[in-house]
């Protein structure tokens, strides 16, 4: 690779460095929209690095500068990745308190379970479960114990 192309492709690389550190400060910000603006220009340069950067024998300073530029690209990846997973989780948990908001207007028909058993000394006459679709359970203990009757829900 020739000086000239070898200086061509790391200009590139500080292009792409450059992109990297605004999509940080834009996840920091929350700035999503041109968070993704700013991507699909790194991408396209990306695509140019990878036609571009192709010779196998070039200069040890190349090497070092090239290496030096992708190690801070990947700091500020994985940056910016903490930041859109935040993002991500917080989205997920809107998702699911929608979702819970959309289930719960739905009418509640309760299902009841009926069963008898004999646990310890009480011998349980029924045990109700009622199963709404907010998946709340409400429960009655039926029980009798010594000819005694209590309720527990």
């Amino acid at each position: 690779m020739v000086k000239s192309e070898e200086d061509q492709v790391l200009v590139l690389y500080r292009m792409v460095l450059k992109l990297s550190e605004e999509m940080q400060s834009l996840a920091r910000g929350a700035e999503w929209n041109a968070l993704t603006a700013k991507e699909t220009v790194r991408r396209a340069l990306i695509e140019e690095l990878r036609l571009t950067d192709v010779a196998v024998h070039t200069t040890q300073a190349f090497t070092d500068s090239k290496r030096s530029l992708i190690q801070a690209i990947m700091a500020c990846d994985r940056e910016t990745q903490e930041f859109t997973r935040s993002w991500s989780t917080e989205l997920k948990e809107i998702l699911d308190v929608l979702n819970a908001k959309k289930n719960f207007k739905k009418p509640m028909v309760p299902m009841v379970k009926l069963s008898t058993e004999l646990i310890g000394e009480a011998s349980v006459s029924s045990l109700i479960y009622f199963s709404y679709s907010d998946n709340t359970i409400v429960y009655m203990l039926f029980s009798t114990r010594n000819n005694r009757f209590s309720v527990t829900g």
